[in-house]
């Protein structure tokens, strides 16, 4: 059995546009707090990666958003919810 939230929380983090770089956990889990009635708890994964610049030989470091993890209260049968959304630069969210 679903929890009536998930949903919720899956419509909303489908409208974040991740590749621009303009959202925040804090933004997040205000706007979750009044879709939900709860804040909360947020997890971000990134993954490191270089960048050779071929003409210059100079490496650049950087990191990309790898998953997002969003962590509520407990259903039902007392258990914490978590919904784990990939994000990485080769999945479409």
């Amino acid at each position: 059995m679903t929890d009536m939230r998930e949903p919720i929380i899956r419509d909303y983090i489908s409208k974040i546009d991740f590749k621009k770089g303009n959202w925040s956990n804090k933004q997040i889990k205000s706007d979750l707090k009044n879709l939900i009635g709860e804040e909360p708890g947020i997890k971000v994964n990134y993954t490191k990666d270089a960048v050779l610049n071929e003409i210059n030989s100079e490496a650049t470091e950087v990191t990309i958003l790898d998953s997002l993890e969003i962590i509520y209260s407990p259903n039902m049968n007392n258990t914490v919810r978590r919904l784990t959304f990939k994000i990485g630069k080769n999945n479409n969210l």
